[in-house]
């Protein structure tokens, strides 16, 4: 995944509020929360796999091409 997709990755995902969304039908109690220490540009924090977060209200032709790179990354890592 180069530099681009990291950004878009770490600044897009919701950082983890602990919200138990994630862990609501664990009727035990003892599921951990799925989130994860995420680390980019020096900045670490815990990030919510469930809720990426990638909508736009006016996206651009770059943002598009951004968005469709991931997109083909994550089907070439599913092959």
């Amino acid at each position: 995944m180069d530099d681009a997709l990291k950004e878009l990755v770490f600044y897009r995902t919701k950082t983890c509020d602990g919200c138990g969304y994630c862990v609501q039908t664990d009727k035990t109690g003892k599921s951990p929360i799925l989130s994860l220490m995420l680390e980019y540009d020096s900045v670490k924090l815990m990030k919510c796999p469930l809720f990426p977060a990638l909508h736009w209200n006016k996206p651009t032709p770059a943002m598009q091409h951004l968005v469709k790179k991931l997109f083909d990354y994550s089907e070439a890592c599913g092959s």
